[in-house]
């Protein structure tokens, strides 16, 4: 009874550790999303500064610049928001695996479920930054400085 005990006390303890190490990555995404994303304003106010005193020629350019802009930027926020989600649901799986040692409550199922929508959060969150990478490399908008 004793090591059956100690068994499953072990078992949680190495879901909760295994699952520490994906904040780091989640962090490390976040901070990689936030700075493109500051770029991205930065970008977005250098086109609006040029769209004072333009001809016809350079505002329309102009804005499908920052049309362009704001569509990447709507991507890095989601991509953010996803990676938060992650983050979150990740902490929920460290903290309910030792919960459901302590109580003697089965959420076993409760944990794995929120372990799987960490995950899918995490993939959308990266498909989200490399969409918006790919839209970046592809516009090849020109803003000049």
């Amino acid at each position: 009874m004793m090591e059956a005990q100690i068994s499953g006390i072990s078992d949680v303890i190495k879901l909760a550790v295994a699952s520490v190490f994906l904040l780091p990555a989640i962090i490390i995404m976040i901070r990689a999303m936030t700075t493109r994303r500051g770029r991205l304003i930065d970008l977005q106010n250098l086109v609006r500064d040029r769209l004072r005193g333009a001809d016809k020629v350079q505002v329309a350019e102009s804005e499908k610049a920052l049309n362009a802009l704001l569509q990447r930027s709507l991507l890095a926020n989601l991509g953010i928001r996803f990676s938060l989600l992650a983050a979150v649901l990740v902490s929920l799986v460290i903290a309910g695996a030792p919960v459901s040692a302590l109580v003697s409550v089965d959420l076993t199922k409760t944990v794995f479920v929120l372990f799987l929508l960490a995950m899918l959060s995490m993939a959308i969150s990266l498909g989200m930054f490399l969409l918006e990478v790919y839209l970046g490399k592809s516009s090849r908008t020109p803003v000049k400085h």
